[in-house]
């Protein structure tokens, strides 16, 4: 499906579990697209992409992209991997199996949805030699392969639809203070943006905007950013401070002891990008000796920040933001990304921007640490 139909599962669970925080859903089922975008277009000259999307030039409809390689951001096997590695994050901060069984879900939903919808290009295991599975609906005798987006693309976005729609109404049951007024609001914002995600399913309406690969994946990216962005903000228009359920808005001593296990799962998080950086010292120093010295390095920063943060010290907060966003982007273009560049990066600006967010509600609200 498109941004808007897997971020809508963001407002289904947030109905069903309101302490998760809504971002932290939105985020959580738009991660595989990410994490296929990032594998995709980060790629050098020396080292092909781990996985490969290719468009019909003049690209026409949605069923002109063919996802020809995805082991890893779109095998079964692979979102389930994901899934138990983001809801253990999550029960580290929240001890909460819900809100953790809530995230993990909406990674897992990513690949249910795209079932539905893809051709025969998802797998049930990360690998090269895996069979396709699906499509589960299938109208063209003639190319069996090809799913409901490709042979028809409007009865794809109204399935999509369909499941905005149930989200949407599952979301609005849960918080009643958004009376009918809210209600209005919702609606008029969700059929703007429904209608925004119209275009790739007709027929020529895209063909100069999307020239190639390249110009797909990045507009993928941006869709899912602006379309979670616009769709967090609609949430809070029509509901209001009702959407402030988690730890944070809570009182300030439970708020101190919830920022205190975020210092703890920032910690873990900090010692799984150091093993990461650790496995591609061993997998990579051989060919790219550079690339071997500067991973070690990068794994003792990192291992140093998991014992700031275990101290519980908040400007490791600043250091762990620095550290994402100009540190490791600094020593890729120093190194090379080595073979587990895109997984690294997609963990430091995980890291990073959890920092960030911390360091804004921190200042909001003024705690005492």
């Amino acid at each position: 499906m498109t941004a808007l139909g897997h971020l809508s599962t963001g407002l289904l669970l947030k109905g069903r579990c309101p302490r998760a925080p809504l971002p932290l859903l939105l985020l959580a089922a738009a991660l595989p697209d990410v994490l296929w975008a990032a594998l995709n277009l980060l790629r050098t000259p020396a080292r092909a992409p781990l996985e490969v999307v290719r468009v019909d030039t003049p690209f026409r409809y949605v069923g002109d992209q063919h996802l020809l390689v995805q082991p890893w951001s779109h095998a079964l096997a692979s979102n389930l991997l994901l899934a138990a590695f983001v809801a253990a994050m999550v029960y580290l901060a929240y001890r909460d199996r819900r809100v953790s069984g809530a995230v993990g879900l909406a990674v897992f939903g990513h690949w249910v949805l795209d079932f539905l919808v893809h051709d025969a290009d998802l797998t049930l295991w990360p690998s090269l030699d895996a069979r396709p599975v699906g499509p589960p609906f299938s109208f063209d005798a003639a190319h069996p392969a090809r799913g409901l987006f490709s042979t028809h693309p409007l009865w794809g976005f109204a399935l999509q639809t369909l499941v905005v729609v149930m989200s949407t109404a599952v979301f609005l049951r849960a918080f009643p203070v958004a009376q009918r007024a809210g209600r209005w609001k919702m609606a008029i914002g969700m059929t703007l943006l429904a209608a925004a995600s119209l275009p790739l399913f007709l027929h020529g309406a895209m063909t100069e905007m999307i020239g190639g690969s390249t110009e797909l994946l990045l507009g993928a990216v941006v869709e899912m950013v602006v379309m979670g962005v616009v769709l967090a903000w609609l949430a809070r228009f029509s509901v209001g401070s009702a959407l402030d359920t988690g730890p944070l808005d809570g009182p300030e001593d439970e708020a101190v002891r919830f920022v205190h296990r975020l210092f703890s799962t920032a910690g873990v998080g900090c010692l799984v990008v150091a093993a990461v950086y650790m496995l591609q010292s061993m997998l990579d120093a051989q060919a790219a000796p550079r690339i071997g010295w500067t991973s070690m390095a990068m794994a003792l920063a990192f291992v140093l920040l998991a014992l700031r943060f275990f101290a519980r010290n908040p400007f490791t907060l600043w250091l762990a933001a620095g550290l994402g966003f100009l540190g490791g982007p600094a020593v890729r273009i120093f190194s090379d990304a080595g073979r587990l560049g895109p997984t690294l990066l997609l963990l430091e600006l995980g890291l990073a921007f959890g920092a960030a967010a911390l360091i804004a509600t921190l200042l909001r609200r003024n705690l005492s640490l």
